[in-house]
């Protein structure tokens, strides 16, 4: 099936994650970065920028270590749960490095049958490591120059993710030419849209 890249990823999130919830790095780090006004890079805006990629890599590596547990994927797709969950580990690792004592820990997630159904699970892959991709697309240039960097290296990886689950999927890999960068404000709104947070003040 081809991907419509004029789909709104929050739609897609809506019908693959019904039902599911999440709350980020603390239930607020998006609400909070959907505050941020552009500005220069800053030691204070990094710290609000890679707490809302933090929240995403959380949840991008509970969704696969859910779905291994429950034991409901074989073949390429629990291959690509496997590799991406150690992926997302370093991912976690990597940013709570840059944030340092501003690092939050992950708070509960749901997924609801996106860890129980392979069909569901692929779509929800996708469309989480999309969006995670689109985040850091967004927000990268208001990093400093260090964040900058190793944010770089995590978000090329996601994006193979999301090539690669696609694929397993026969979905299109590679649905449009070029990447476009989500405002803060439109991760906020498609996670809240998806039903992942679950309210909170930063």
């Amino acid at each position: 099936m081809q991907g419509d890249p004029d789909l709104r990823r929050s739609e897609l999130l809506r019908g693959a994650l019904i039902g599911g919830g999440a709350l980020l790095a603390g239930g607020g780090a998006v609400a909070g970065l959907a505050k941020l006004a552009e500005a220069a890079p800053s030691a204070e805006q990094d710290t609000r920028i890679l707490s809302v990629l933090l929240g995403l890599e959380y949840v991008q590596q509970a969704l696969y270590e859910q779905a291994l547990d429950h034991g409901a994927l074989t073949g390429d797709l629990q291959e690509f749960a496997g590799v991406a969950h150690e992926h997302e580990r370093v991912h976690v690792d990597t940013l709570r490095r840059l944030l340092g004592a501003n690092a939050k820990d992950p708070a509960p997630v749901a997924f609801g049958e996106a860890t129980t159904d392979p069909g569901v699970f692929a779509e929800a892959a996708a469309l989480i490591e999309d969006l995670s991709v689109d985040g850091y697309n967004g927000q990268v240039a208001n990093l400093t120059p260090r964040a900058r960097a190793e944010s770089a290296r995590v978000v090329s990886v996601d994006a193979r993710h999301a090539a690669w689950v696609r694929t397993i999927a026969d979905r299109d890999p590679a649905p449009a030419a070029v990447d476009r960068g989500l405002p803060a404000e439109e991760v906020a709104r498609a996670l809240e849209d998806a039903g992942f947070l679950d309210g909170g003040a930063p």
